[in-house]
């Protein structure tokens, strides 16, 4: 999964997903463990625009 700590992802795609570090630019979060989100584009009420949903997550790294 991409990270956008500090953005979001360009070309909007309903179903995309990110993930992002809340503390990645808080520098009065220094030291602390990564809080992470998962972004995802989706459909909004309004057809000409879009919703951003972000949902709290655990992300493990994978080694192999």
């Amino acid at each position: 999964m991409s990270e956008y700590s500090c953005s979001e992802p360009t070309g909007i795609v309903y179903g995309k997903r990110w993930k992002k570090n809340v503390h990645a630019y808080n520098s009065a979060a220094r030291g602390l463990e990564p809080a992470w989100l998962m972004g995802e584009y989706s459909a909004g009420t309004d057809p000409t625009k879009y919703r951003t949903t972000y949902r709290r997550v655990h992300v493990v790294e994978s080694h192999g």
